[in-house]
């Protein structure tokens, strides 16, 4: 699986390297206002993002645990 992960973004790659920690990832430098836009592009299957975001512009989501 590829993941969307923003070197540059010390919140965003925590939480991207816990939430996949045990699963084998693909890791897609995207910075954090692109990840929507490489999910879109198929460029990566998932990313760890700001909810709240997502909502605000309509996406439809769907939460993998």
């Amino acid at each position: 699986m590829k993941v969307c992960v923003d070197w540059d973004s010390i919140d965003q790659y925590t939480l991207t390297k816990a939430e996949f920690a045990d699963l084998p990832v693909e890791p897609v430098d995207v910075g954090y206002m692109q990840i929507p836009l490489a999910l879109l592009q198929a460029r990566a299957d998932a990313a760890v993002w700001n909810a709240d975001d997502l909502f605000r512009c309509r996406w439809v989501i769907r939460e993998v645990r």
